[in-house]
């Protein structure tokens, strides 16, 4: 028995039903990965800064805020470190383990510090900081 001309196959509304349904199925897919990839870069930009932030603190580890009160260094990738350093405290000798005086002037300073990347703070903190120099006697 041969199948009448219209009954074989899948006429064009069905076809075009079974295209929108699945487009309706696939149109949150997209959206979610839309979602994820926007999510994805900006946890880059945040895990990037995270870093810059980081060797900032690292490198205001090594410097001195009684010899340079102020200034600019250059971090990684186009990043910097921008700092000014406000006494706390007056400058006094430092005292030795046991007791007497030791070799150094100390005060304690607070560093404003800022992380810059193209004219833009992308971080600010302050820290407190011991700040040294060796008597002029």
């Amino acid at each position: 028995m041969r199948p009448r001309p219209h009954e074989r196959g899948f006429s064009l509304l069905e076809a075009l039903v079974a295209l929108m349904i699945l487009a309706l199925a696939l149109a949150p897919l997209l959206s979610l990965q839309s979602q994820i990839t926007r999510r994805s870069a900006r946890q880059a930009v945040l895990q990037e800064q995270a870093t810059a932030q980081r060797n900032a603190l690292a490198m205001l580890d090594t410097i001195n805020p009684m010899a340079e009160p102020a200034g600019e260094r250059s971090l990684a990738r186009g990043w910097s470190l921008q700092w000014t350093a406000t006494p706390l405290t007056e400058v006094r000798r430092s005292r030795r383990f046991l007791g007497g005086e030791g070799e150094f002037e100390v005060a304690l300073y607070a560093v404003d510090a800022a992380v810059v990347r193209d004219a833009r703070t992308v971080a600010a903190f302050t820290v407190e900081q011991v700040g040294w120099r060796r008597p002029n006697s």
